[in-house]
């Protein structure tokens, strides 16, 4: 199964094969907390400030009130004002 991320997410629970169900869900908007999942900061939680959508085939841009932005494609969002979930705090080396 594949799964494409365009403007939000769903989180879901699995709890055997065949039993699946959709927990919460969501969506890509200012102040969502989103897991970077590319680029300098991947691995990083940041809270998105603003959203730049483009009409061409260049990504939408996101930009960070942590100071930084990224391709729409590099995000996951986990949260609607503070993340549902935990990152382990580990050394990188």
């Amino acid at each position: 199964m594949q799964w494409e991320i365009l403007d939000q997410a769903v989180v879901a629970s699995w709890k055997s094969s065949t039993e699946q169900k959709v927990v919460e869900h969501y969506e890509l908007g200012k102040g969502a907390p989103v897991l970077v999942t590319g680029g300098q900061h991947v691995g990083e939680i940041a809270h998105v400030l603003e959203i730049q959508r483009t009409r061409n085939p260049r990504a939408n841009i996101v930009t960070f009130t942590e100071g930084f932005s990224t391709d729409a494609g590099k995000v996951f969002v986990v949260g609607k004002e503070a993340p549902s979930i935990r990152t382990p705090e580990v050394s990188a080396i």
